[in-house]
């Protein structure tokens, strides 16, 4: 009997212990369901405050609707019109708009029902509108609004710098060294055939010097050329005299077939602490010279 009752616990015991692990497994999964039920309330409660604030805005705004285009390109002198349109939702045909550009106020016309006004602006140029103006005699309406264009992303190449390779090595007061080993490539990125890449170099700098300048050759294997730009490579095998806290850079330059030169980072560091540790630079950071070196471009506001 008492065999048969220990038999018995134990059933029992095994029966208590599923239904517990049961339990539990249906108090995860309901805890679960609330928790996902939360998060749904969660989000549609900030999709309505949104949604709630977007409207309260276009309810405030004097205007239906803007936007912008490019048109009249010019591709020998590298010139493009931004072309502004915008909307008010009260005019009449005696209002005067007028956008803002650059700090600069522009007049702009009424065509079918929309206001239009263009800037005449250079590939390299960046155009920032930051308000509409809108005149009725005495009384002046304005709204402030915020869109930028860049013709350069649209217009010019871009240069993606890659290195695959290492660098580093070991500094003393004897005999410091760098070593910078391994392929730099240059992805060149063209939007139109009118800017076509002649000259692609690689200038290697220490402490903003050029210690040694080499051409870049252009590949055809599709293993570098996944992404089928034109792509220009170079393999280095460099020792470099260096000291703690010099800095190590190398520039990709390119010159487009109108004389406008492209210089891209491709690699950069700071040698610390006897070489052990580098600090290492943003690449791709680009600046555009125009024939005469003229700085008309540069993007370092991007990786700020």
């Amino acid at each position: 009997m008492k065999k048969a009752a220990v038999i018995i616990s134990l059933l029992l015991s095994v029966v208590m212990l599923i239904m517990i692990i049961g339990l539990r497994e249906e108090v995860d999964t309901l805890s679960s369901q609330i928790q996902n039920a939360q998060n749904n309330i969660k989000n549609r409660i900030n999709e309505l405050e949104s949604f709630i604030e977007h409207s309260k805005e276009e309810e405030a705004s004097i205007l239906s609707s803007y936007d912008w285009e490019y048109v009249n390109e010019d591709m020998q002198n590298r010139k493009v019109a931004v072309k502004v349109n915008v909307t008010p939702k009260e005019y009449s045909t005696t209002t005067e708009a007028f956008f803002v550009c650059n700090g600069t106020e522009y007049p702009m016309t009424l065509e079918n029902g929309t206001f239009t006004g263009s800037i005449e602006a250079s590939f390299a140029d960046k155009i920032k509108v930051s308000q509409f103006i809108f005149k009725d005699g005495d009384s002046v309406r304005t709204e402030a609004v915020e869109f930028d264009a860049s013709p350069k992303y649209d217009y010019l190449p871009d240069i993606y710098p890659e290195f695959v390779g290492s660098y580093g090595g070991k500094l003393s007061s004897t005999t410091p060294e760098f070593l910078l080993e391994g392929d730099m490539l240059a992805h060149v990125s063209s939007k139109t055939d009118a800017f076509e890449m002649g000259k692609v170099e690689l200038a290697i700098c220490v402490n903003d010097k050029e210690v040694k300048r080499v051409a870049m050759t252009k590949v055809t294997d599709t293993e570098d050329n996944e992404l089928n730009d034109n792509v220009y490579r170079v393999t280095l095998d460099e020792e470099l005299n260096v000291n703690v806290g010099d800095t190590v850079e190398t520039y990709i330059e390119a010159t487009d077939s109108f004389n406008w030169k492209y210089r891209a980072l491709a690699f950069g560091v700071t040698v610390m602490n006897d070489g052990d540790m580098m600090e290492e630079m943003t690449v791709g950071v680009t600046e555009i010279y125009d024939e005469n070196g003229k700085l008309l471009f540069d993007d370092s506001e991007l990786y700020q």
